[in-house]
């Protein structure tokens, strides 16, 4: 089994459809383009180089060094055995690179102790964000030198 990570600069048509499976056909998303799309860093996780997983990132706060990451989804059939976890790892060290200082994830309130196994902390109270309740999550990245 080969897992690879793959960054692009723009939304290809396969993230896309993968992005769309998930959070309109599963979850009844409205839409799954926005203004986010094309200032984002979209990520691909492939699994013997088939798509298995996406999601995006974005700069928030340059001054803070503060990144958004959203769109994570992983493949119906492949979640629970560790690949969701092994995408957030390879996206926080990419986000490290760039010298990011922390991640915020809008996080579905299903995805909220996905977040928390990965070193998230809830920040503030519940919110509804495209039709669903969201929790602001947040992570401190440590610098290794």
């Amino acid at each position: 089994m080969s897992i690879e990570v793959y960054f692009y600069p723009s939304l290809t048509e396969e993230l896309f459809r993968l992005r769309e499976s998930v959070f309109i056909g599963e979850q009844h998303f409205p839409y799954e383009i926005d203004d986010n799309d094309s200032r984002s860093i979209h990520v691909g996780l492939f699994k013997d180089n088939e798509l298995v997983g996406v999601a995006r990132y974005f700069p928030i706060d340059e001054a803070k060094n503060t990144y958004i990451v959203g769109r994570f989804a992983i493949r119906k059939d492949l979640r629970g055995v560790g690949l969701g976890k092994l995408l957030m790892e390879k996206i926080e060290h990419q986000l490290m690179n760039k010298g990011a200082k922390e991640i915020l994830i809008h996080a579905q309130i299903e995805a909220v102790d996905f977040y928390l196994k990965c070193g998230f902390k809830i920040e503030g109270d519940t919110f509804v964000e495209e039709g669903h309740e969201h929790k602001l999550v947040k992570k401190i990245l440590e610098q290794h030198n």
